[in-house]
């Protein structure tokens, strides 16, 4: 699977460092995700339809808080991205990434080894982990944006995780949220000022936590 999502980098660009880099930052997380799934004995129960419905809905709610926010405190700059994404970084952040990412931040670290009573120190700390790992250079604007923007993700996946009890239904979120980023990034939110930004923040947020707060317990 690494090699399948690395491969069309290569043929696209003709960079063999790119090629090189992608190839060996999938292998090794794929092979410490696959050795703490082992090692933990996690497993990946069938997951239901309204699991699959809470994936999809609170993925995209997410994304559009998130993004929503962002335009709103840096107006379209944050956006400045180039439509001709490589198709392999698009294979590693909707496939791969949120496989990994979710066996490791959610399934290992926070149900297996940081076991605290207190739920929500649980989440923030597993979520400012998870936007260290995301953490990108120079720490201007943007990145600050980009990391808030990590922290506030992790806590909802991590809820997603422990309120449904399914480590699939976070990875639904988590592929959706990043679908989510590849295909509306660059269409509907550019389209929007900051007070329409605004709007939908506070729409979209109200709606995430409302359907977070009535997902049902397994």
């Amino acid at each position: 699977m690494a090699i399948f999502c690395t491969i069309p980098t290569f043929f696209l660009s003709g960079s063999y460092k790119e090629f090189v880099r992608l190839t060996t930052a999938t292998v090794y997380n794929s092979v410490v995700a696959i050795y703490l799934w082992k090692k933990f004995n996690l497993t990946f129960t069938p997951v239901r339809s309204v699991q699959v419905g809470y994936g999809l809905v609170c993925g995209i709610l997410l994304f559009l808080s998130v993004s929503t926010m962002k335009n709103f405190i840096l107006p379209f700059q944050y956006l400045d991205i180039n439509n001709q994404l490589p198709l392999s970084p698009i294979l590693l952040s909707i496939l791969i990434a949120p496989i990994y990412e979710e066996i490791i931040f959610r399934g290992v670290l926070l149900k297996e080894v940081l076991v605290v009573n207190n739920t929500f120190f649980r989440l923030l700390f597993i979520s400012i982990l998870f936007a260290l790992f995301h953490l990108s250079f120079p720490f201007d604007t943007r990145a600050l944006l980009n990391f808030t923007g990590h922290i506030f993700a992790g806590i909802v996946f991590g809820y997603i995780y422990l309120k449904s009890g399914n480590l699939l239904t976070s990875i639904i979120a988590h592929s959706v949220t990043n679908i989510s980023a590849v295909l509306l990034t660059t269409t509907i939110i550019p389209t929007m000022n900051p007070i329409n930004s605004l709007v939908f923040f506070c729409i979209s947020l109200s709606t995430l936590w409302l359907i977070l707060f009535r997902m049902k317990v397994t």
